[in-house]
Order: C-alpha cells, then sequence, then structure tokens
C-alpha cells in the first residue's frame, strides 16, 4: 500500500504489515514487495519525515530518485489501484507520464487494467466505466469506478482468497533474500507447517519451495484438525482417505470435540448404504462416538439458541444474517439451521473467502471450526444416508 497520508490508520488496521517512512527507510529497510505499507509524505509518528512545505515538496522532487524508481517499479509490475487520488494530480501525472515512456507505443493497450480510480461521486452506485487519458500525444485507456460508497469496492477486495497471509509470505521472502545474500543458514533449520502461528515459528526460517510438504515430513500423523477442516472447504489436498482414517483421526479424536470425519469414512467405503458405520469395533473409539450424531449436536444450549429463535432462523437465508447480523454472527448461528435449510454452495463460497481470516482468529476459530464440521456432516453423510426422499 502506498499513501501520502500522514496519519496511522492503515499501520493500526493491518498491524502485520511492515511500514517504511520516506525514502531512508526504504533503502535500508530491505522491502519485500508483500504486505507493507510505504508512507511517502512522512508519518504523524516522526514530525521530521513531513512532506509539508513548499520547500519540502521541492526537495521531496530533488531528492527521493530511489523513491520515485521504487514506485515506477510497483506501477508498471503490479496492477494499481487509486483510492482518494486523482487524475489530476501532479504526482500520478508524472508517474504515469514516466511509465508511457517506458514502454513502446504499441504496448500502451496493455496497461488498461493497471491502473484503476475510484472516485467518489454523490448518488453514484458502483459503476464501471473506460475513460481516454492523454499523456502528451500518446492516448491511454484508464478504468474509473465512480460510486457514492467505498464499502462494495472493500468487500470485493477482502474476498479475494488467499492460500497464506500476505504477512507470512513476506517473511519467508525476506528469509529466502537473506539466505541468498549470506549463503550461511548459521545452523538453524527448522521444519514447520507454514500455516503454524507465529508463536511456534521461529524468527528466522530457511525453507525450501517446493522440497517437502508437512504430510512428506510426518505422514499423515502430522496432519491436524486445521488441515481436515481446510480439505473439507476446499477439497484440494488430495488426502488419502483410508489413511486419514486409520492415523491422522486416531490421534486427533483423543482431544479436540469437533473433527471433520464424514468425508474421510465416505470415501473409505467405511459408511453402509444404510447409514451405519461398517466394522465399529474395528474402528478408534473416538472415531466411532463421533459418527453417531444429530444437527442439535452442532448447537449450543444459551444465548446464541436464543439468538437464533429470535431471529426465526429456520425461515431466514444465511446471506439475510450475514447481511443484518454481520458475517461472525453468521457463523455462529447457521448450525441452528435444519440440514435441509442450508445452501451449501453459499456456505462454502463464504467459509472459503473467509477461511483464513475465521481460522486463525481465536474468538472465532471454534465457531468456524464447528461450522466446518455442520458442513462436513451435512454434504458427506445427511445429504447421502439421511436426507428424507420423496
Amino acid at each position: 500500500m502506498i499513501t501520502t497520508n500522514w496519519d496511522t490508520f492503515l499501520e493500526e488496521t493491518f498491524q502485520k504489515s511492515k511500514t517504511f517512512i520516506g525514502q531512508d527507510e526504504l533503502i535500508f529497510g530491505n522491502p519485500q514487495g508483500i504486505s507493507e505499507i510505504y508512507k511517502i509524505h512522512g508519518s504523524a509518528t516522526n514530525p521530521n519525515s513531513l512532506i509539508l512545505t513548499e520547500e519540502d515538496y521541492k526537495n521531496f522532487e530533488d531528492r527521493n530518485a530511489y523513491l520515485a524508481s521504487k514506485l515506477l517499479t510497483i506501477f508498471v509490475e503490479h496492477p494499481i489501484i487509486f483510492l482518494g487520488y486523482s487524475l489530476s494530480d501532479p504526482n500520478i501525472q508524472r508517474i504515469i507520464k514516466e511509465i508511457v515512456r517506458c514502454i513502446p507505443s504499441d504496448k500502451t493497450d496493455e496497461l488498461r487494467d493497471r491502473f484503476i480510480f475510484v472516485e467518489y461521486t454523490p448518488g453514484q452506485k458502483p459503476k464501471l466505466e473506460n475513460s481516454t487519458y492523454h499523456v502528451e500525444s500518446t492516448p491511454i485507456i484508464i478504468k474509473q469506478i465512480k460510486t457514492e460508497s467505498f464499502e462494495e469496492i472493500f468487500s470485493a477486495l477482502t474476498s479475494l482468497r488467499r492460500r497464506f497471509p500476505a504477512h507470512i509470505l513476506r517473511q519467508l521472502k525476506e528469509q529466502v533474500y537473506d539466505l541468498v545474500i549470506h549463503n550461511d543458514p548459521q545452523g538453524k533449520l527448522f521444519v514447520k507447517d507454514i500455516d503454524g502461528t507465529d508463536e511456534d515459528r521461529p524468527k528466522e526460517v530457511v525453507f525450501g519451495v517446493g522440497a517437502i510438504s508437512k504430510m512428506q515430513a510426518t505422514g499423515y500423523k502430522g496432519l491436524d484438525r486445521l488441515d481436515l477442516i481446510r480439505d473439507c472447504v476446499f477439497n484440494t489436498n488430495g488426502y488419502d482417505p483410508f489413511s486419514v482414517v486409520t492415523d491422522t483421526l486416531q490421534k486427533i479424536c483423543k482431544g479436540n470435540a469437533y473433527i471433520p470425519i464424514f468425508k474421510y469414512l465416505k470415501e473409505s467405503n467405511l459408511v453402509e448404504r444404510n447409514g451405519k458405520l461398517k466394522d465399529p469395533y474395528n474402528i478408534y473409539k473416538g472415531i466411532a462416538d463421533r459418527f453417531y450424531v444429530s444437527p442439535s449436536q452442532f448447537r449450543s444450549k444459551g444465548y446464541l439458541e436464543n439468538q437464533a429463535n429470535k431471529l426465526d432462523i429456520e425461515n431466514t437465508k444465511l446471506i439475510e444474517i450475514e447481511r443484518s447480523e454481520g458475517p461472525e454472527t453468521m457463523v455462529k448461528l447457521a448450525p441452528y439451521k435444519s440440514p435441509d435449510e442450508i445452501d451449501l454452495k453459499y456456505l462454502k463460497d463464504f467459509m472459503k473467502s473467509h477461511f483464513e481470516e475465521y481460522s486463525e482468529a481465536k474468538h472465532m476459530t471454534s465457531h468456524f471450526c464447528k461450522l466446518a464440521c455442520y458442513l462436513d456432516y451435512i454434504e458427506n453423510y445427511y445429504n447421502i444416508f439421511k436426507k428424507p426422499t420423496n
């Protein structure tokens, strides 16, 4: 993120991002281009860094050659969304002019999707349109979004799915850079799942890209509840279901209350046509105990139950609850709907888009995991073996 603002709003909102103030911090701060905030006109936290007076602006233009080249590189290599800036801004015009000068005239059309200007327009619902902007004699097409509210734009951006949190990618890239520069891991070698928490991840990491996975390193016994929940939501890990039953579930069913089991039992052909478990005495008791459940066992008594009744949840769509009560409340109340009344496609899409956010947040992890297990129950057991037929 690049900002000319002095306030600390971005740092407070994206607390895990690295902040660079002015050119000097960029030069000496080892920027990685991921999960970073560039405060190019200084920050209120450092009054001496502020670009404020006419003389400041003149010095800024004269002295900031590295910063200018850094911004130019970012603008050329990535799509840029401008929020709160105008095409009439001299700084923006200068950067666009430099970019146009760098590329052949027959390549200017490729800039069409690189610059997206969001323009506040009272009374206007979000509307995307192309506009022509002339740089000297060269016309370029720029996308403009006119809207009276930025809320829908922010919602669209937050729905983009991330496989890994951005701040983790930055840490990994920084460590690879450090290893290449120094060519010496100094005996610090650590094998750990990339999805581990910050507490159990060392501050310095050396890793091989594509060389080893968590499952390859430790086998199916190394998988945990979150690995299985991720697999049930995204269905992309390709685990061998029988190995999950015999190795993974045997281990993790000793502690965690809510664990997705039905996907793996079904795919291992361990469920009879009548919905009963095959050879229950030969399957670990912790798995068998979790098999014969009903929707009520995914719900708790008390405040949430009262809230679900108050909202008449059985006759209210999940998307309506999300809109009226917020996404966190929807996650907590969704298990109170009967399996027949749940829109699985909506629920799965929602869980994919919020997976990294809610699976890591301490106040939401248990609710999110419980909902994922309810989804597993509906999709891989109820809809196949228990759903009433006409």
